[in-house]
């Protein structure tokens, strides 16, 4: 028998159960069939994911018996009377004779079915449901992720977007931020590791072209390729991967950072580049005063609302701003030398960095707001640096009319006693805002964890009213745990004084046949990720528990989503599957976690 209350990621608000499992035929001879009564581009993508899931349970193309299963849309329905300002909420009712599925609109229909999948479960070759009553909405308006510009996502194609966006949209995620620009210093092959994932039509010559080489098990030799440009640059199918999240109730948002992360724009064009103290253009940062920096900027902007978003229907935007420091590694005869990103020219040598953060912001606002912008996210840690997030800066921004607009990203990845850096309590809502915690990184690395950080920041999120949660990540499937956690989190505040909870519900769900032993495996792990994550002590790891081993997703060793060559794996007598990525079909009857602890392990033994 199904366990109503814990099979659902993430929880749903209320739950009421009758201990019943209501049987609706078998694989060979299904008893139900399916009607719906809705329209819209999304409520069509909950009908198709609907069906898609019953062909999977059954051999039978199209379901047809005595069982009804009605999916729905009917704001107006009696079910709504005690959350009407809830505009996503759904409720499911199951019952001997038939199941219903409604939505207040098309887009938590999509999340009903999402759920209502969730409760199917077989027996002995028999479909069951189990009897009761869901009504659910979720505690934030945005919950999402913001998915890095990265080495490793610069080869993810566009059916790995539309795949990520299909596995996010199924915990009721539906806010993607997308990294479209980002730089750092000199880290691979003495090059700049610069990330630019859409061309620009009006300057060509803005591309990220770098080198690579990797191991391929396929072939057996190490592949290497010369000025390889980004996936998405190459197909230019950012809009489509935002038409494909409108699909599945997900706003998808641009993401294109300045000031900081920035050394491509100022090496391309250096007469925009900060002056140093010589009078030297020094390829990195901005001049703020200078009128062709806000001509390159801008044509940039519009070219992305004009392309991408506006045909989208999309009007955010992100425009980070955040970690503007030295940058070190710009000459390369120099590697150590600091290079500052604020400009020392004549004009604006006397400023305080604050006040060139705080007028270049305001002008990129204004902009962006003429251009139909309704939401301008812009990262904390600078303005919070400068103890600029106050009073008389709000008051600033209405003066300058863009405060309406503005949407304050407040992040910090640490544990609770170092959240934003030891000045949690100065988090205010004095702003629009959403809080970004950290649900995992870095391709190339060990899978770690802070999951602590997630209650933490969701906390400071509820306390305060924020208007969403949008996590820091670069997208992989190994972590699944940590996503779903994350998603819980975002979508039921209700539970975040209940991590226990959830680690039997992620157990249940994934290895339904033998919850316990998984539980008990994923908690050695989990210890083993955190350790790696925050440093503390580690615990033993005996070879019955831990095993160093490789694991190949598939044998695309290019692509991060198809190929991980760092992934947290579980083994079984028949198969091999991620515990904390894409999970098999089949549920192991035990458990060994297979750990990649360093690339030169793979180079050795890959094949």
């Amino acid at each position: 028998m199904i366990d109503l209350i814990n099979t659902i990621i993430p929880r749903p608000v209320h739950i009421k159960e009758n201990k019943k499992a209501i049987r609706i035929g078998s694989i060979s001879s299904p008893m139900f069939r399916f009607e719906h009564t809705g329209k819209g581009v999304v409520f069509n993508e909950a009908v198709r994911y609907l069906l898609k899931t019953f062909e999977e349970k059954t051999s039978v193309v199209a379901p047809c018996g005595k069982y009804l299963i009605t999916l729905k849309i009917d704001a107006s329905d009696s079910n709504f009377t005690t959350c009407k300002d809830k505009k996503e909420a759904y409720y499911i009712v199951i019952t001997d004779k038939n199941a219903t599925l409604c939505g207040f609109d098309e887009a938590v229909a999509y999340y009903a079915a999402v759920s209502f999948t969730q409760l199917i479960f077989t027996e002995d070759s028999e479909i069951f449901l189990p009897g009761g009553y869901i009504l659910d909405y979720p505690s934030f308006e945005k919950r999402g992720h913001y998915l890095e510009c990265r080495y490793g996502s610069d080869f993810m194609t566009l059916e790995d977007w539309e795949n990520a966006l299909d596995y996010l949209s199924a915990m009721k995620i539906n806010t993607i931020m997308v990294g479209l620009y980002g730089c750092w210093s000199r880290q691979y092959d003495g090059e700049f590791a610069e990330y630019l994932y859409i061309p620009i039509k009006k300057y060509p010559k803005l591309q990220t072209p770098r080198n690579i080489k990797y191991y391929s098990v396929d072939q057996r030799k190490w592949v290497y390729k010369k000025n390889v440009l980004p996936t998405m640059f190459e197909g230019d199918f950012f809009s489509e991967i935002i038409a494909y999240g409108k699909k599945k109730n997900i706003e998808v948002i641009a993401f294109f950072n300045s000031l900081g992360h920035n050394t491509l724009l100022p090496r391309v064009f250096p007469e925009i580049s900060a002056v140093d103290e010589h009078g030297e253009y020094s390829k990195t940062g901005f001049c703020t005063n200078n009128g062709k920096t806000y001509e390159i900027m801008f044509d940039i902007y519009d070219e992305i609302i004009e392309r991408y978003l506006k045909p989208n229907g999309i009007y955010s935007f992100e425009i980070g701003l955040d970690e503007i420091w030295k940058v070190v590694g710009v000459n390369k005869d120099d590697l150590q030398k600091e290079t500052s990103p604020f400009c020392k020219c004549e004009k604006c040598r006397d400023k305080e960095q604050g006040d060139i953060l705080v007028e270049y912001l305001i002008r990129i606002a204004k902009h962006l707001k003429q251009k139909g912008i309704k939401n301008i996210y812009i990262y904390h840690d600078m303005l919070f640096s400068y103890n600029l997030l106050n009073k008389q800066f709000a008051d600033r921004l209405k003066r300058e009319g863009v405060y309406d607009v503005i949407i304050i990203d407040w992040w910090s990845y640490a544990r609770k006693e170092k959240l934003f850096e030891g000045r949690a309590n100065e988090v205010n809502n004095l702003f629009r805002s959403i809080i970004k915690p950290f649900t995992g990184y870095y391709h190339w690395n060990m899978p770690t964890h802070a999951n602590e950080n997630i209650y933490s920041c969701a906390e400071i999120a509820k306390h305060l009213d924020f208007e969403g949660i949008v996590a820091y990540s670069s997208f992989e499937y190994c972590y699944d745990y940590n996503y779903k956690l994350f998603a819980e989190c975002a979508w039921n505040t209700e539970t975040l004084d209940d991590n226990k909870g959830f680690h039997a519900r992620y157990s249940l769900s994934a290895f339904p046949e033998d919850c316990t032993n998984a539980s008990e495996e994923l908690n050695t792990a989990l210890s083993f990720m955190e350790g790696r994550y925050t440093k503390i002590n580690q615990p033993k790891l005996s070879l019955n528990t831990i095993q160093v081993a490789i694991y190949s997703k598939t044998q695309n060793t290019r692509r991060t989503t198809r190929q991980s060559n760092f992934a947290v794996c579980a083994m079984t007598k028949k198969n091999i599957c991620p515990i904390l990525g894409t999970l098999s079909t089949k549920h192991p009857r035990y458990i060994i976690i297979l750990i990649v602890l360093i690339h030169p392990i793979f180079v050795k033994y890959g094949s």
